[in-house]
């Protein structure tokens, strides 16, 4: 054999490894075409969903930035130094916007909180009326359709 014919090892494994790879290729993008074709219909739904959303997040946007534009505009005589007084009165409004958000998230726990109270009573509740009686105890949470981790309410 002459030099010119030879090939390579490293030449030779690439040629044996390449059609392998390319039909492995193959395969995966008809996999693929596949699901596709299968999930077309969740597919078209949930880009509709995208759009739809997106398109009420920004409205929701729109909206609060327009509050806020309101709010800062109310808030514009009321500061005490007239040249600074469209940046203080923007802080003051989105301040406000903060705090109404933090207070919301406040009392959802609140409300929160109470309903684990409650729910703690009555277990107690139910275990010292079934100790007095002799009889079992049933617990609340056998009747109830409540989601709990760590004893608190994923649902609340």
């Amino acid at each position: 054999m002459t030099k010119s014919r030879t090939l390579y090892p490293t030449t030779a494994a690439a040629a044996r490894i390449a059609p392998l790879l390319l039909q492995l290729a193959a395969l995966a993008i008809a996999a693929g075409g596949l699901w596709l074709w299968r999930h077309r219909r969740q597919i078209g739904e949930a880009l509709v969903t995208a759009a739809a959303t997106t398109y009420a997040a920004w409205a929701w946007g729109r909206e609060q930035v327009e509050a806020l534009a309101t709010n800062s505009a109310r808030w514009l005589p009321a500061q005490p130094i007239a040249a600074l007084a469209p940046i203080t009165a923007g802080i003051a409004a989105v301040w406000g916007l903060v705090d109404r958000g933090t207070m919301a998230r406040a009392d959802r726990a609140r409300r929160a909180r109470l309903v684990d109270i409650a729910y703690e009573a009555r277990c107690q509740a139910s275990a010292i009326i079934a100790s007095a009686y002799g009889c079992s105890v049933i617990e609340p949470w056998q009747l109830q359709a409540v989601v709990r981790v760590n004893g608190r309410r994923l649902n609340a």
